[in-house]
């Protein structure tokens, strides 16, 4: 009895023993039955090893080598979920054990390719072999959908918007389905789909969804901007008052925009109510009379600086009080001959303090009506200051002239008289000149400023000058002799 005991023991660690040898037949027919997005599942034939152990990698072929009296434990079928193996720090043990030929694998990522590899091995524990020849490999892509789709604006005012949208999606999944949503209704993504969004401003969504079921994103969304009616406001915090005092005003009224994404654009254009106009977000103007002004502004929107037809109007009114020092100025008249000129000036505003003429010639006055007279012929500029009772000053200016008829041309400091007569002044296009004496004299034409502006030659008794090239204004004449300076006097040029 203890015979046959023995025996069967020593049979059956025999048995035990042949068993747990290296393997000799590798795994086959190692595929896949399905693919996701995320996941597969794999499927092979058996080897004739006790067990066998798939390694996985991304985006590579398994380079580890499994080592033999080594046993790997770390196993999971979600990729990267287990500890790396190997020194490329991206192969997994997703398997380990006996099995029926199929695994499920997890986690993965969409779009990549995906190495697999089966070693088989005889599950001896610590003493395991590993068959590592000829082994098993397979590799598979996960499905990939990148959703995307554009738009184009052709209106985006409030009223009649108008969008073309177009699905530019790619995908590896045949047959997949595509559709715009809007409100909750679909439209087939198939084509553009050119669509206005009725009743809307602001910031409406449109989403892009597919049918996809595996494991792939199924919609992505974009929003459009709509302009509403109101595309800027006044940034009253930044701008200055909208009731300013006469002297001294200047209005700043600044803008902000509403909405304005790239490539969109709104541009602004101000009417200030006194017949000025201007394109600027910030309105500046000063004013001349007191009042109040019914500005008016008028935005307009662009998109790729092509006009769309969407504009507002905003209205504001500033005010301007207090005084004007200058309303009922009156200096009369503009210009009168040297002979018993006498000019008349007024300046009777109420509500003035003060009033303070400056004459253009030396002499001032600070009556509010005065007449003055010039003692030469000339250009003057007469300067009026007013203050008003609250205190404040302004300035106001307007040139005067005096001329001749004519100009009899007699010195008793210059002993060389050359010329007897000049006439008319003031001139507008020609200037004759009577000389005593035909003696070939200089004729130099200087600007008020000193600019020499004309030179001639005397050719006969009666010279003719061409004034069309002038400006009007206090010219100076000179004649010289042989270089000499011989004579002098200013005329007034008038056109």
């Amino acid at each position: 009895m203890k015979l046959k005991l023995l025996i069967a023991l020593f049979i059956l660690s025999v048995a035990q023993l042949l068993q747990a040898a290296r393997p000799t037949v590798n795994a086959s027919n190692f595929t896949h039955t399905y693919i996701t997005c995320v996941s597969a599942e794999l499927k092979w034939s058996n080897g004739n090893g006790n067990a066998r152990m798939i390694v996985a990698r991304e985006g590579s072929p398994v380079a580890f080598v499994p080592s033999d009296n080594t046993i790997y434990s770390n196993v999971n079928p979600n990729f990267g979920a287990s500890s790396p193996v190997g020194n490329s720090g991206n192969e997994y043990v997703i398997f380990n054990g006996v099995g029926t030929g199929t695994l499920s694998v997890a986690q993965l990522k969409s779009g990549i390719t995906y190495y697999f590899t089966i070693y088989e091995h005889d599950n001896n524990g610590s003493s395991t072999q590993y068959l590592t020849s000829g082994v098993a490999t397979y590799s598979a892509a996960t499905h990939y959908i990148n959703m995307n789709f554009s738009v184009s604006v052709i209106d985006s005012c409030e009223g009649n918007n108008k969008f073309v949208f177009t699905n530019t999606s790619v995908s590896s999944i045949l047959g997949l389905q595509d559709s715009f949503s809007i409100n909750g209704k679909r439209y087939n993504a198939d084509q553009p789909l050119t669509y206005s969004f009725k009743n809307t401003f602001g910031k409406p969504t449109l989403y892009l969804i597919n049918n996809n079921q595996y494991g792939c994103p199924t919609t992505t969304s974009k929003q459009v901007k709509i302009i509403p009616k109101k595309m800027v406001k006044f940034d009253f915090l930044n701008s200055s008052d909208t009731v300013q005092d006469y002297i001294g005003n200047i209005f700043n009224i600044r803008t902000t925009s509403e909405t304005a994404p790239f490539p969109m654009s709104v541009s602004c254009l101000w009417y200030s109510g006194d017949g000025d106009s201007s394109f600027f977000f910030t309105f500046r103007k000063s004013y001349q009379n007191t009042g109040r002004f019914h500005t008016r502004l008028i935005t307009s929107a662009s998109i790729n600086s092509k006009p769309t037809g969407c504009k507002d109007t905003m209205y504001l009114d500033l005010v301007v009080t207090g005084i004007k020092p200058f309303r009922n100025l009156q200096i009369t008249p503009d210009s009168m001959e040297l002979t018993d000129n006498e000019f008349s000036y007024s300046l009777s505003d109420t509500g003035l303090s003060s009033v303070k003429w400056y004459f253009g010639d030396g002499d001032s006055s600070d009556q509010a009506v005065i007449t003055h007279s010039y003692k030469d012929i000339g250009t003057y500029k007469v300067k009026v200051k007013a203050t008003t009772k609250g205190g404040k000053s302004a300035i106001s200016t307007k040139d005067l002239i005096v001329f001749s008829r004519t100009t009899d041309i007699k010195s008793n400091t210059e002993k060389n008289i050359a010329i007897l007569k000049a006439y008319p002044n003031p001139a507008s296009t020609v200037l004759h000149l009577s000389f005593k004496e035909l003696d070939n004299y200089t004729i130099l034409v200087y600007q008020a400023d000193g600019k020499l502006i004309l030179s001639s030659e005397q050719k006969s008794l009666e010279e003719r000058l061409e004034l069309n090239d002038l400006v009007s204004g206090i010219h100076h004449i000179e004649i010289l002799k042989n270089g000499i300076h011989q004579q002098g006097f200013n005329i007034f040029i008038d056109k």
